[in-house]
């Protein structure tokens, strides 16, 4: 009878934790005077790990989908979110850049925010930094 009162503490003891990598997630220079590519410009694997002792189903809450893409096995589309996992167990999505705003006067100045990643297991959203400058690099063949 004295075991019940330890499981009840050690359950509710027990943690969870998202790792998101890489992060910050760098894009760098991105050359926007070629056609866009189906999946977007500079992709780039992130990898969402299950670091605590808890199963995690990973939702999407906030990114910038004027500016990103996001792809991967999202179990819903609004909001994006992924199956559960298991500790010990990784989702994996592609980020690409998409897009910038030109009249805004984005152009060769750094763009940046983050994507942030929820749980109802999670005390807090895990956010994930992004950068990325956006540039026209001309052939100089061409009189562009």
């Amino acid at each position: 009878m004295k075991l019940f009162p330890f499981l009840a503490i050690l359950a509710a003891c027990s943690s969870s934790e998202l790792s998101v990598s890489p992060n910050p997630m760098a894009f760098g220079e991105v050359d926007f005077n070629q056609p866009i590519p189906a999946e977007g410009y500079a992709i780039q694997e992130v990898f969402l790990n299950n670091v605590g002792e808890n199963d995690l189903t990973i939702t999407i809450s906030q990114f910038d989908d004027e500016r990103l893409r996001l792809t991967g096995s999202f179990v819903t589309q609004s909001p994006l979110t992924l199956a559960t996992i298991g500790p010990g167990q990784f989702h994996t999505i592609n980020v690409s850049v998409w897009n910038y705003d030109v009249e805004g006067g984005e152009r060769d100045t750094l763009v940046s925010g983050n994507i942030q990643f929820t749980a109802a297991e999670l005390k807090d959203p895990v956010l994930q930094n992004w950068s990325f400058t956006p540039v026209r690099i001309f052939d100089e063949d061409t009189d562009q």
